[in-house]
């Protein structure tokens, strides 16, 4: 009953967004059953915006038309099938392998927008635009306003009463992205650095960065992309505010099944650019380690898996602790790559064409074989799958691989690189 009420209340809100007293009647019913913070958030809406934001979370496709400047093109990908299909369970096959095969999947554009008076949050997680109205058009001190979200379907508040003053200036807003790990930042943030680099008509934009964590990998990028420091800035605060920025354009991540997610046509143009250049005589193997992962997605034999794989002339590596650089050119000369589903296998990226990347996985976490995968199919590589059994029911367990397939596929995979 109270689901079909509350239905009701919104339905007549959508159509008459700005009437007050609808919107105190609807507090007054989310209070009797209980929802007190979606009562007080009722409430808190501008009654007559000084310039309305008419779009929502939704509607990311009609938000990125606003796109000004021209970017990187789209293009499709075919999803390739594994390179040891043949070794694949018949059950992990039907569930996830078979479906995507030979479908064709777009990778989105990648272009720069302008606007003004945006608001940032401090994770880079969403931005608000037109975002400034006059105090008589608030219900309270304590208003709140609805934006636009980096993804559809997500949303935030926040206290009008307590924005910053605008900064002066024109910035590029290169955080979009609040999933902020190594995966992401390659693929989604790191990129946007290789954008504002090859778009020259916002060279005067300042590159604005948020002080976090990450700061050390973001300067790494910022040198190998030669982008001088006077070019950009790095920050710290909860909440900052610009009257005038240009960002990239957001990509609609799971939006759509015929989408590649998260990889974006500007992740093609930045991992082409910092690629190396090697020979054949230069090619290595190498097992990504995750020895010191602390039980996180790590293999209980690494031991023994490491033993196996010196003997058939691969390097063990361990990448905490190794800069980006060395990371991108040890990438671009490997001819196999092979490690547990992880942040390493990012890296492959980096991989020339035609390389062999062989994930070690389990019956669990065969639901996220596409992220690599992906990887490989945007780039060409061969990929495999190790599928062991899962020891325990969680993504995030460490797991024991399964001597016996990877010799198998091991000997496939030397046997296709002679």
């Amino acid at each position: 009953m109270s689901s079909a009420v509350d239905r009701d209340f919104r339905n007549r809100i959508s159509s008459d967004f700005y009437n007050r007293a609808l919107r105190e009647e609807y507090s007054e019913f989310l209070k009797s059953v209980g929802r007190e913070e979606d009562a007080r958030r009722a409430l808190h809406f501008p009654v007559k915006p000084l310039r309305p934001v008419s779009l929502k979370t939704s509607d990311i496709g009609a938000y990125n038309k606003k796109q000004l400047l021209p970017g990187f093109d789209s293009l499709v990908v075919e999803i390739s099938p594994l390179f040891n299909q043949a070794q694949i369970p018949e059950d992990i096959k039907t569930k996830y392998i078979n479906p995507r095969i030979g479908k064709n999947y777009e990778i989105e554009a990648s272009g720069v927008t302008i606007s003004n008076d945006c608001l940032l949050s401090s994770n880079g997680g969403f931005v608000f635009e037109n975002i400034h109205f006059a105090a008589d058009n608030r219900l309270s001190r304590e208003a709140y306003v609805k934006g636009i979200a980096y993804a559809p379907g997500m949303e935030w508040h926040y206290d009008l009463a307590n924005l910053p003053a605008p900064t002066p200036g024109k910035f590029y807003i290169a955080q979009h992205h609040p999933m902020l790990n190594y995966y992401h930042f390659l693929i989604e943030q790191a990129p946007n650095l290789c954008l504002w680099k090859m778009q020259g008509d916002i060279k005067d934009y300042t590159i604005f960065l948020i002080e976090n964590g990450f700061r050390k990998l973001f300067e790494q990028v910022l040198n190998l992309l030669d982008i001088d420091e006077k070019s950009y800035e790095f920050k710290k605060g909860s909440l900052f505010c610009f009257e005038s920025c240009s960002r990239p354009q957001y990509s609609s991540n799971n939006s759509k099944q015929n989408k590649i997610n998260f990889i974006t046509a500007k992740t093609i143009a930045f991992a082409e650019f910092l690629r190396v250049e090697s020979n054949d005589q230069e090619r290595v193997k190498i097992y990504i380690s995750r020895a010191d992962a602390n039980g996180k997605r790590g293999v209980v034999n690494d031991e023994e898996v490491c033993s196996l794989l010196e003997k058939r002339g691969y390097q063990i590596v361990k990448l905490d602790g190794m800069q980006l650089s060395e990371q991108v050119n040890l990438f671009s000369k490997a001819s196999v790559v092979i490690g547990a589903h992880g942040a390493g296998l990012t890296n492959t990226m980096f991989c020339k064409p035609g390389t062999h990347v062989i994930e070690l996985t389990n019956d669990f976490t065969c639901s996220r074989l596409e992220i690599f995968w992906d990887i490989a199919s945007v780039f060409k590589l061969n990929f495999s799958a190790v599928v062991s059994e899962s020891l325990h029911k969680d993504f995030s367990a460490s797991f024991k691989v399964d001597i016996r397939r990877l010799e198998e596929t091991l000997d496939l995979v030397e046997e296709g690189i002679k």
